[in-house]
């Protein structure tokens, strides 16, 4: 399982589902020694692990956004909305909507209005203040 993070430009819900699993385990699993004996051990583990426990956090308040979209559990792929045209690019390559031997006027595809129109059919969640896009 690898990190996922709001840097990512495509995120699989399932890969977000494993992350935070994953987080969540490592974070319940932590030796913080008896509190009974130590009152500030949990705080001192707090603090030496503030970057994981922010990160589990904003995976579970993306991961609420996300639960909305109907195959949420059986994966839906999330677009960075800086990569959107790309992803459009893309996909028109993959479903064969450009020619492979493409020339002009083919060539002069006003990409941005194409995403734009994609976008029509996806709906925004955001993770920690970055755009994403999914159906």
């Amino acid at each position: 399982m690898s990190d996922v993070t709001n840097n990512d430009d495509i995120i699989d819900t399932r890969d977000l589902i494993a992350a935070i699993d994953a987080l969540a385990a490592d974070i319940e699993e932590a030796d913080i020694g008896e509190t009974d004996e130590n009152p500030d051990a949990w705080e001192a583990w707090k603090r030496s692990h503030q970057a994981d426990v922010e990160q589990l956090a904003a995976l579970r308040k993306f991961a609420a956004e996300c639960e909305d979209f109907d195959d949420y559990s059986y994966g839906v792929i999330l677009i960075r909305d800086s990569y959107f045209q790309t992803y459009a690019m893309d996909l028109a390559d993959d479903i064969g909507a450009i020619p492979a031997d493409v020339s002009w006027p083919l060539t002069c595809i006003d990409w941005a209005q194409a995403a734009r129109e994609l976008q029509m059919d996806y709906t925004p969640v955001t993770f920690d203040g970055v755009t994403y896009w999914g159906r």
